[in-house]
């Protein structure tokens, strides 16, 4: 075996590292900063649309029950990291979009407002009025959902993916003669729609692009 083998080997075995160790702090700090967008009601420092029909500021969006905060996981595949949802509603707050009211919709929110007003005997509250006028409205009339990003790229997200990329370049490769990855190319990401689950698939030192995929996931 020569010198030049053992080299090759041990530089292959650096840059598996490498790839390995960044994807988890990719994975671990933009996981942080997506998580955050529900504290901050905005994706990084785009404010989320305020409700049309309450004014209570003091209660927060898209934090009902927590649901769709607890439902974003984060999955390293080979060279990417994947930030997903299995909850069917969670494209559309992250998108925004249309959606047509049907009678089974029509009848949920009866249901809810009888829980919220203890059938009828309580005060409605505003998420009971909103609840009303969700189940007062006609089928097949459509309700616009406006969009409120808790993923997706940024450059925030960008800058994060850079900064990881070049502190772990010169921590695994001081000696190396490797150039460090340049700024416009740090990431890439895709929209691919699931069964259930919404993607967003970052792969770091590749161009940073979109790419629509039917049904628009993330």
């Amino acid at each position: 075996m020569t010198p030049n083998s053992n080299i090759t080997r041990e530089l292959e075995r650096k840059i598996r590292r490498f790839i390995s160790l960044t994807l988890k702090d990719i994975g671990t700090e933009i996981g942080e900063e997506f998580d955050r967008n529900f504290e901050r009601e905005a994706f990084f420092n785009e404010h989320w649309a305020r409700r049309k029909y309450n004014n209570d500021e003091s209660r927060g969006l898209l934090i009902r029950t927590g649901a769709l905060r607890r439902s974003i996981k984060t999955e390293t595949t080979g060279h990417s990291v994947v930030f997903s949802s299995d909850l069917p509603y969670a494209a559309i707050h992250n998108e925004g979009g249309t959606i047509t009211v049907t009678r089974k919709m029509k009848r949920y929110f009866w249901y809810l407002y009888r829980q919220l007003t203890d059938n009828y005997r309580r005060n409605p509250t505003e998420e009971a009025l909103f609840c009303k006028r969700m189940a007062l409205k006609r089928a097949r009339s459509r309700i616009v959902m406006p969009r409120r990003r808790f993923i997706g790229m940024h450059p925030e997200v960008e800058r994060i993916i850079r900064e990881i990329v070049e502190e772990n370049s010169r921590k695994y490769f001081r000696h190396e003669k490797i150039p460090l990855p340049q700024p416009h190319r740090t990431a890439e990401t895709t929209y691919r729609p699931g069964r259930e689950a919404r993607h967003q698939n970052i792969r770091p030192m590749e161009r940073a692009d979109f790419i629509p995929g039917a049904g628009r996931a993330f």
